[in-house]
């Protein structure tokens, strides 16, 4: 797991959409047990509950951004997933709170690049590399 974090401005050429989004880890992430804060505090339970009681296999975990595939609005989230026991899997999912469907992870951010933009719906959008953070 690369310990370096990037940020990214996203924003429309048409409109004043802009948003900032983190993507990836720090290095104080050494392990989820670490960060378990950045998740949801309603996802917490569900994966102190697997940390402790079950045989852990893989974790991973990082800030994503996600992107809904109905109406393309987009939300940075911090995402995990362990596979445990006998190859069960908890993944963390993000629902669009416009229309409810799941939304996608969004794993190179730079591919967001002309995509519609969440509040005029031009295919303006642009994104650059703005910060690294660990």
């Amino acid at each position: 797991m690369l310990l370096m974090g990037i940020g990214y401005a996203v924003s429309c050429s048409n409109c004043r959409f802009s948003q900032h989004f983190t993507v990836g880890v720090g290095m104080m992430y050494s392990s989820l047990d670490q960060v378990i804060n950045l998740l949801h505090y309603t996802r917490r339970p569900k994966v102190l509950e697997i940390l402790k009681n079950h045989d852990v296999h893989e974790t991973d975990y990082e800030h994503r951004i996600f992107e809904c595939p109905n109406c393309e609005k987009l939300r940075g989230a911090f995402w995990a997933k362990i596979v445990y026991d006998n190859d069960q899997t908890y993944e963390t999912e993000f629902i669009c709170r416009d229309c409810n469907k799941r939304m996608e992870p969004v794993l190179e951010p730079k591919q967001l690049r002309g995509n519609r933009c969440p509040i005029c719906g031009e295919r303006r959008l642009n994104v650059t590399e703005d910060m690294l953070w660990d």
